[in-house]
């Protein structure tokens, strides 16, 4: 109902960083000689107020009016590295470009003479006010703020003090994710996506008089990172990757398939409002290529290039797909131009997966959701497979229910496999349609948990769902290719 009131309730972000000791952050205490910092490192937990949190005019002394404090929403930056110590809080970061503290934000490394540096990537969320909490809108462009996380300020050589404006009227950032492709320490890549308000509703001041938003768009962003010398001498670049049209909230998931191509994947979608609740506008999963050219070489390998942006229409749309066991026939379900070899689901792949030929490149796929259905949480990719999961309320207001599902799809063509990944409904038969989705349940379910067992060797795992009624969906995927489990790294203490 109405009278639900939202405090600090964003998922928390941690991850490790190499940013204690001269010259960097203070954390939590050594105890009885021994360092909890080896080497400057720590563990870091990041967490927003996501719908909490307001913008507002606090007066300290309530008996002098003369004197206040504004009061915004904010991320809170804690170091947790000792267990048996009380986190010690290392920042409390808010901005005026910030807005709600509602995107999950990202670590970032960039490797220089002068040692590493380590950046927290924010992204503005919807504007603190009523209007903002109402919608879930923002009244402001999109915002990406760079945070150095040694000493714990604004990065000033990015964007303008620290802010990029993303030149994005009305919008405000999704979950966002890093790549460092060849794992030499600097990030490569930052991507994120955008939700707009395109038409209707965004009246600033007073929320009683705004409309209600019509039409939501969204597109895709990627951050490239050109090193130098130190903090403060790093070139930053953005640049539209893609425009979906469609808001997008989740974060983006990246790959590799055999022949090296870099992919994301991403889909689209709102579920905040009651008018989200009954919005059956148009939403999609895409799996999208970084451009390449006939050499291999990736346009955003070359700081000073700017890559292409994709445009939809030249997407290979996966909708209607069907796929037959075995064979792998499409059954005439796609239409590709040139057009494939053979109709199966292999040349397919192999279409999507190559790049020396120019007249035949293709720079990935889409795939329409059903009426009302929104991808819900992050997707993964293992295996060969690409998972996600997605809601189509009963289109009702104040309805507790719909339908959720678990996508299974090749990451690289967005359609079922040519073997099953879900367990095989008719067993008895080669040749049935391979089912690319299972139902979860009637409430909404977030990103999956995969959990590796026993059998991953023989290419099975365990998809784990905790559905918003409390309930838990599992499920098996079976047949995916090359699961291995195995050390990588260590620390020692």
């Amino acid at each position: 109902g109405g009278d639900h009131a939202y405090f600090v309730d964003q998922s928390p972000y941690v991850f490790d960083a190499q940013i204690f000791g001269a010259n960097g952050a203070v954390g939590q205490l050594d105890k009885a000689g021994v360092n909890t910092h080896p080497n400057g490192w720590g563990t870091i937990l990041v967490i927003g107020f996501r719908s909490g949190g307001g913008l507002s005019e606090v007066y300290p002394d309530p008996s002098n009016t003369t004197s206040s404090v504004t009061v915004r929403p904010a991320y809170l930056i804690f170091d947790i590295t000792d267990p048996e110590q009380a986190p010690k809080l290392l920042a409390e970061f808010t901005h005026e470009n910030l807005g709600a503290s509602m995107s999950v934000p990202t670590a970032i490394t960039i490797d220089s003479s002068n040692g590493t540096d380590w950046y927290l990537v924010f992204g503005s969320g919807p504007s603190p006010n009523g209007n903002g909490h109402r919608q879930v809108v923002s009244e402001q462009n999109a915002h990406i703020l760079m945070f150095n996380l040694k000493t714990l300020s604004l990065e000033a050589g990015f964007g303008n003090d620290g802010v990029m404006d993303l030149g994005e009227s009305n919008s405000f950032v999704g979950d966002i994710v890093a790549v460092d492709v060849d794992l030499d320490a600097t990030t490569d890549a930052v991507y994120f996506g955008t939700v707009k308000a395109v038409d209707g509703g965004v009246v600033s001041g007073n929320a009683n008089l705004a409309g209600n938003v019509s039409t939501w768009g969204g597109k895709l962003f990627r951050l490239r990172i050109n090193p130098g010398s130190g903090a403060g001498n790093h070139n930053w670049k953005k640049e539209l990757m893609f425009d979906a049209q469609a808001p997008m909230t989740t974060r983006p998931n990246i790959s590799f398939d055999k022949n090296k191509n870099r992919w994301i994947h991403v889909g689209t979608g709102r579920f905040y409002t009651e008018d989200d609740l009954k919005s059956t506008a148009p939403n999609y999963m895409f799996g999208l290529k970084e451009p390449r050219n006939a050499q291999g070489k990736f346009a955003m390998d070359t700081y000073s290039t700017t890559p292409s942006v994709i445009r939809t229409e030249s997407l290979v749309d996966v909708s209607r797909a069907s796929i037959t066991e075995s064979s792998g026939q499409l059954n005439n379900s796609i239409e590709v131009s040139p057009s494939l070899e053979a109709d199966t689901i292999a040349t397919l792949e192999a279409r999507q997966m190559q790049y020396k030929n120019a007249s035949s490149y293709l720079p990935g796929w889409k795939r329409s959701l059903l009426a009302g259905e929104r991808v819900m949480g992050g997707a993964s990719v293992l295996g060969g497979i690409f998972s996600q999961t997605t809601y189509k309320p009963e289109q009702a207001y104040c309805s507790a229910f719909g339908e959720s599902y678990l996508y299974a799809l090749r990451y690289t063509t967005g359609t079922a496999w040519h073997k099953h990944i879900f367990l095989d409904p008719d067993a008895s038969t080669t040749n049935d349609d391979v089912i690319d989705k299972v139902q979860l349940g009637v409430t909404p379910s977030l990103a999956p948990v995969i959990h590796l067992g026993e059998n991953r060797t023989e290419g099975e795992v365990t998809i784990i769902n905790l559905n918003s009624d409390r309930s838990i969906s599992i499920n098996t995927e079976q047949n995916l290719e090359g699961i291995m489990s195995k050390e990588v790294g260590w620390r020692e203490l």
